[in-house]
């Protein structure tokens, strides 16, 4: 059984001929919320909803594995749908595209947006004269580059993609049932589940922590108890977030940060094993990755200007695992202001608790992908495709995690491109540099070395890995190409 993984699908992009079109200023790329506003000006409710695909090995795609699931935000007037919108990627000549598609109701496409274009050439396509080309088709169009779709000048690999993401997104959004959607929030009152196809596996999705969840398990035990055993998987999601997530304010983070220089809390013995964990990898990543920079996290996304030095200097002081102790009665951050942060390593310890109890439960075996990171489990087998060649990966026996800046990068205030991860020596958002990659046998420690690496920047985490001894795998940016650690070698053997 194999776990399909999400294809990154493509920015929208035309052709255009014109001399003077390519000597214009470089395009302002639109936030998600504003392209939203764009495409369904109308709607009084845009939900972000999760749409499980049907059949999905029937689909043919162009580029990359057919997902079994995929996020759309869902426009409405009056409870009728007017339409949809998916923001996905696509791989240019080096590095990912971000961009949103919309079509209406009917599949029609209603407009595309770049949100994010990352290469030194090319941007002409988040141009007007590019994006209407794709006005109109549906699934059934052809959307063949050079014939339907004009291609650019100077930029045909990029015209390339997207056409072919375009495509394939479009075949993806025709196969989800309009009755087949797991809302993001709040929780469903009734998940929709899919069959088991014959000789397939048995997939079910939920969204926990604002991200997909899915367990595909293979369907030699009955249905009845598969069921069973994911919906404790499920229950056993949302109890670790209600301990895990600062914004609810029942949670044991909430309750230790609300209690910083104060009594010690006492907290669940998974909260507690996951700060221990967290400390040692914070020792092992160089502070890279570290748990208690809540404040700091707050501060440097919090909307509005850039924080100043003196702001940062001050936050920066309220970092560092030495602040929290660990008693008999429970956990105490020793210095006001101090916050604990788990979202580098929750979805990880997550998906590891979920192993255990589904084995607990009779499940030899599976494949578990929370929000991108895959733990396999068992003598199951996942095929990985990187985000930004499509290399395929056999996983097997552990976790994968991905940390980069596929998320939009953040810009304004902040001089220059920045990822969405804060560096929490320094408080400043990361440069935005080629995606890594980290393989582990638990899903905490891939998901924490993950971020770790990519804040460190390639050089640095280079030099960490060869040290510790990490299977990672450093994308292919600016001046670098594609690299793998001696560790990843022995794994994965010479697969870049």
């Amino acid at each position: 059984m194999n776990a399909q993984s999400t294809i990154a699908a493509a920015a929208g992009l035309l052709l255009v001929s014109e001399a003077a079109l390519f000597a214009a200023p470089a395009v302002d790329f639109p936030t998600q919320e504003e392209a939203l506003k764009s495409f369904f000006p109308g709607a009084d409710a845009i939900t972000k909803e999760l749409g499980l695909v049907a059949e999905p090995d029937g689909l043919k795609l162009r580029r990359g594995r057919t997902p079994r699931h995929l996020f759309r935000h869902v426009a409405r007037k009056d409870g009728a749908v007017l339409g949809y919108a998916v923001v996905s990627e696509v791989m240019g000549k080096a590095r990912p595209i971000t961009y949103m598609l919309a079509v209406d109701a009917a599949g029609e496409v209603l407009g595309i947006e770049v949100l994010a274009y990352r290469e030194s050439h090319g941007g002409e396509i988040g141009r007007a004269v590019f994006r209407r080309q794709f006005e109109g088709k549906d699934a059934a169009s052809k959307l063949k580059l050079d014939d339907d779709i004009r291609n650019i000048a100077g930029a045909t690999i990029s015209c390339r993609a997207v056409t072919d993401g375009v495509a394939d997104l479009l075949d993806v959004l025709a196969a989800i049932p309009n009755v087949a959607v797991v809302s993001a929030s709040p929780a469903p009152a009734e998940e929709p589940v899919l069959p088991i196809a014959s000789g397939g596996p048995f997939v079910r999705v939920q969204v926990h922590m604002n991200a997909p969840l899915s367990l595909t398990l293979p369907s030699s035990l009955a249905r009845e108890d598969l069921l069973g055993a994911t919906d404790a998987a499920f229950a056993e999601a949302k109890r670790l977030e209600g301990l895990f997530s600062p914004f609810l304010a029942t949670s044991d983070v909430a309750q230790l940060n609300a209690q910083a220089s104060g009594a010690p809390v006492a907290v669940a013995p998974e909260t507690r094993a996951l700060l221990v964990q967290a400390v040692t990898l914070s020792e092992r990543t160089r502070g890279a990755f570290d748990p208690t920079a809540g404040a700091l996290v707050k501060l440097v996304k919090a909307a509005g200007p850039a924080p100043a030095e003196a702001a940062l200097v001050a936050a920066r002081s309220q970092c560092g695992t030495k602040w929290l102790e660990f008693t008999e009665a429970g956990v105490r951050l020793t210095r006001r202001g101090v916050a604990v942060d788990l979202g580098a390593s929750a979805k990880g310890a997550t998906l590891d608790r979920l192993a255990v109890l589904l084995q607990g439960r009779g499940v030899t075996s599976g494949v578990l992908n929370f929000g991108g990171q895959v733990l396999v489990f068992g003598d199951e087998s996942a095929a990985i495709e990187s985000r930004d060649e499509f290399v395929s990966l056999k996983l097997q026996g552990g976790s994968l995690a991905t940390s980069g800046d596929g998320e939009r990068p953040v810009t304004g205030a902040h001089s220059g491109p920045r990822s969405h991860i804060v560096d929490p020596r320094t408080g400043h958002l990361v440069a935005p540099h080629a995606p890594v990659q980290v393989f582990a046998p638990t899903a905490l420690e891939a998901d924490a070395l993950a971020t770790a690496l990519y804040v460190l920047g390639p050089d640095e985490a280079w030099s960490l890995c060869k040290e510790l001894g990490i299977a990672a795998r450093f994308g292919a940016g600016m001046d670098k190409p594609v690299r793998v650690t001696s560790a990843w070698a022995a794994h994965f053997g010479e697969a870049l």
